[in-house]
């Protein structure tokens, strides 16, 4: 036990472990020992669990994988473990916010020099949302929201998240519950504002959605004011700088996206 804890680094196993780093050095580890096992198959057996040991233990076998993985390993591949960039990917010819400042949906601040909601679209949304709260729409009433006849969008879970996934690109991302309760009470709202909305394919309402979240004033989980702030976040593969709409008094996180 004394050598278990010795050599152990917590930081970078258990449920800190990174599964890309771990992938490639057993890779290594299996590539080193089949080589030395073409001179003596008992050499190369042992290496292999040697190791294994030090893998298990202290989460990488080749000195410095993490900051190697973080800089060398393709966002293809880190796809692969949940561990890709989250930026969604914006069609080039579509402006959300230009869309709803042309609907009415947002304009000038009364007292910033800024775009903000507008009254009237504030209070319609703001009464949506408490409606839909009561249910607990869930994720798979936010899929049938977004309208996908042609199932061009795939919904999955990835780190806590939910996410909109179209030809491999990440094309709408939910960090909280409160975040899923303001888009599906949007899709009822938005429609009466945004006359175009009926002719949007799925991506383009998904950004559409995301955008308008940016300007919650009004936490949909514990009706608290809502602040934007950045930070960087570093997991096992990354390090990334990201841009957060948090609701103040519960910190359900309303809005996130990689700022690059």
């Amino acid at each position: 036990m004394g050598l278990h804890s010795r050599f152990r680094q917590p930081e970078h196993v258990g449920e800190n472990r990174c599964l890309p780093c771990t992938v490639v050095n057993v890779g290594i580890a299996i590539a080193v020992s089949a080589a030395i096992g073409l001179w003596t198959a008992g050499a190369g057996v042992a290496v292999l669990v040697g190791c294994l040991v030090v893998i298990y233990l202290r989460g990488y076998l080749v000195p410095g994988t993490p900051a190697l993985t973080k800089r060398y390993l393709p966002d293809r591949v880190l796809r692969r473990f949940g561990k890709a960039p989250t930026q969604p990917s914006t069609p080039a010819s579509f402006s959300p916010e230009e869309l709803l400042v042309d609907a009415g949906v947002i304009g000038p601040c009364e007292h910033a020099d800024d775009l903000c909601l507008q009254p009237e679209f504030r209070t319609t949304w703001r009464d949506r949302i408490e409606f839909v709260r009561e249910r607990d729409p869930g994720s798979t009433r936010l899929e049938e929201a977004i309208d996908d006849p042609d199932d061009e969008l795939t919904f999955e879970s990835i780190d806590g998240n939910v996410v909109a996934l179209h030809d491999n690109a990440t094309v709408g991302q939910w960090s909280s519950d409160a975040a899923i309760v303001a888009d599906v009470a949007a899709t009822d709202v938005v429609p009466s504002f945004v006359s175009s909305w009926q002719r949007l394919t799925p991506v383009e309402r998904l950004q559409l959605l995301g955008s308008l979240r940016l300007f919650l004033e009004t936490c949909p989980a514990c009706d608290d004011s809502v602040e934007l702030d950045e930070e960087v976040v570093d997991s096992c593969c990354r390090s990334f700088d990201v841009v957060r709409a948090v609701c103040r008094g519960c910190d359900a996180r309303g809005f996130e996206i990689e700022w690059t």
